[in-house]
């Protein structure tokens, strides 16, 4: 299975789907990766939205 790790939201429902064995079997180490590939891309992205909105920061 070819995961979209761009997609938040859809990476933090299949870690949940993964939790609960929904749709799938439930497999709660799969589920803390997805869990932790959502978090690590929220970082990314706050990072690069702040940049954005404040181009001082990266002088």
């Amino acid at each position: 299975m070819q995961i979209d790790y761009t997609n938040l939201s859809g990476i933090r429902h299949l870690g949940y789907c993964y939790q609960h064995g929904i749709d799938t079997e439930k497999n709660e180490i799969k589920a803390f990766e997805l869990y932790e590939a959502a978090a690590e891309k929220a970082t990314e992205k706050i990072a690069v939205d702040e940049l954005q909105a404040n181009p001082s920061y990266s002088s």
